[in-house]
């Protein structure tokens, strides 16, 4: 309401992001614009500081303890473990810079929509098939990760320096698609965990209807291992 009250130009191009960072501006004496404007950008630093800094821990701590210390070195100290957490996070940290430098052009929503695509393509068939289908099995469930996330990284890598257009939407029906590559990425990612499920169905788990059925049933029942055994 603000917006379209203070800076109609702004509104009706459509120029969003813009009007959010003028509008404290025009709100009010000068001085009062002033102080609007430090707290938005000091809200805005610290939100996606905040996220950044939560995601490159998470990051640096997985190669750290997951990759180096139980994969690459198991032997290794806790010191050892220290100085790859701080290496991984150097290295996670530049690859980042890169990678935000490569994005600048692009609009923050295209690239909340990208983010979210890759996600949904592997992370959203393991959660679903892992939650309600029984069969699922390892090789089938990490196939299917791989498959549908490397075909969204893909399409978005594709759009972004090889699409007709600057904001990487163009308007044939295959640079559409790649823009948008959950909605054919994730049919096939589901599709491969079910299919390699199938060909590897004697790796599924012998205990898998206990952990679906303790995941499924209220905790209040009391269908623990012990009971269930008894």
């Amino acid at each position: 309401m603000l917006g379209r009250a203070l800076a109609p130009e702004l509104y009706a191009a459509g120029q969003t992001e813009t009007l959010l960072l003028a509008l404290p501006s025009r709100i009010g004496p000068p001085w009062l614009g002033h102080l609007l404007e430090a707290i938005v950008a000091a809200g805005a630093f610290s939100a996606f500081m905040s996220t950044t800094s939560g995601l490159l821990v998470a990051v640096a701590g997985a190669l750290a303890h997951d990759v180096y210390a139980r994969m690459l070195n198991p032997r290794t100290s806790s010191r050892g473990q220290r100085l790859a957490f701080q290496l991984a996070a150097l290295l996670a940290g530049m690859i980042a810079i890169l990678a935000g430098v490569q994005v600048e052009r692009f609009a923050i929503n295209l690239l909340v929509g990208w983010a979210f695509a890759i996600s949904a393509t592997s992370f959203f068939p393991l959660l679903t098939l892992g939650i309600w289908w029984k069969r699922l099995t390892l090789p089938g469930a990490m196939t299917g990760m791989i498959v549908g996330g490397i075909s969204a990284s893909v399409a978005v890598l594709a759009t972004m320096y090889l699409a007709p257009l600057e904001v990487g939407v163009a308007e044939s029906l295959v640079w559409t698609l790649l823009a948008q590559p959950a909605i054919w990425a994730i049919p096939i990612a589901f599709g491969t965990m079910v299919g390699i499920s199938w060909l590897t169905a004697d790796q599924v788990p012998v205990d898998i209807n206990l952990k679906l059925l303790r995941m499924h049933v209220p905790e209040q029942l009391g269908l623990q291992t012990e009971y269930i055994r008894e």
